[in-house]
């Protein structure tokens, strides 16, 4: 078999770089705790939430409206705040030193000469490093979908959330996956990622939500006004998947002109 068709082969059913990198980090009891640990965080600040809101008359009265939908709305934000800050900051953990610390440990002149194309190396690198973070997010959705059951939150919206919340993943990961080509050094390049992801990047779960919902609105009232206020979001969610787009590219771009110099 010619070296052509076993590229032709490794394609995306053949993930080694994935399958390598996922075992490595699930063999590691800390995962599992702090999956544990922050789906037990998230139950008690719903419950928490029902009990002192939900069950407060006063509340209901003050608020005119009834508590459990106006609560269950509450804690729907709460929750999707506290989900969209852990993706800010564990993102850059991890993913900022995907390719620098093969480099550190002088392990990319070995990924440099497979058959391996860059840009299956980068999006592998990707997907093996944010699988902590995306389990972290499943593992808040039956606290997340408690909210549609309390009421004032529907469950196409929680749907929207958790894929916004994912999608804000690849669109932050892209980023810093960047980063860490450019970096020969880990700690810069997981600092800089910080920075850039929590400083410089929008939040792409507010504008899209916002986005989300007027779409889906628009299949019923097709009369809905264009104004500033819908043209602005829509415009921020396009340009945030054109720059997890251009990130890829660039990270790609890099790749390649490394392993060239590797040869």
């Amino acid at each position: 078999m010619s070296a052509a068709e076993t590229a032709r082969k490794m394609g995306w059913l053949d993930l080694p770089i994935v399958t390598l990198e996922s075992r490595r980090m699930l063999r590691r009891p800390k995962i599992f705790t702090w999956t544990l640990v922050y789906a037990a965080v998230l139950s008690i600040i719903t419950l928490a939430g029902i009990a002192i809101f939900g069950m407060n008359n006063s509340f209901s009265r003050s608020i005119g409206q009834p508590s459990m939908a106006v609560v269950g709305r509450g804690i729907f934000i709460t929750l999707c705040c506290i989900q969209m800050a852990m993706v800010k900051f564990v993102v850059p953990a991890y993913v900022g030193r995907a390719i620098s610390s093969e480099r550190e440990m002088h392990t990319f002149e070995t990924l440099a000469i497979t058959l391996i194309r860059s840009r299956s190396i980068v999006t592998q690198k990707m997907v093996a490093s944010v699988i902590p973070v995306v389990g972290l997010i499943i593992s808040a959705m039956p606290v997340m979908f408690i909210t549609v059951v309390i009421g004032g939150v529907s469950p196409g919206e929680a749907l929207i959330a958790n894929f916004l919340l994912i999608f804000s993943v690849a669109y932050y990961s892209s980023a810093c996956v960047l980063l860490s080509a450019l970096f020969d050094n880990s700690r810069n390049a997981v600092l800089v990622a910080y920075l850039i992801v929590i400083f410089a990047l929008p939040d792409i779960q507010p504008a899209g939500m916002y986005v989300m919902r007027r779409l889906l609105g628009m299949l019923a009232f097709l009369g809905a006004r264009y104004g500033y206020s819908w043209w602005n979001p829509m415009a921020l969610t396009g340009i945030c998947v054109l720059a997890t787009l251009l990130f890829w590219f660039l990270a790609v771009k890099k790749v390649n002109s490394l392993r060239r110099a590797k040869h």
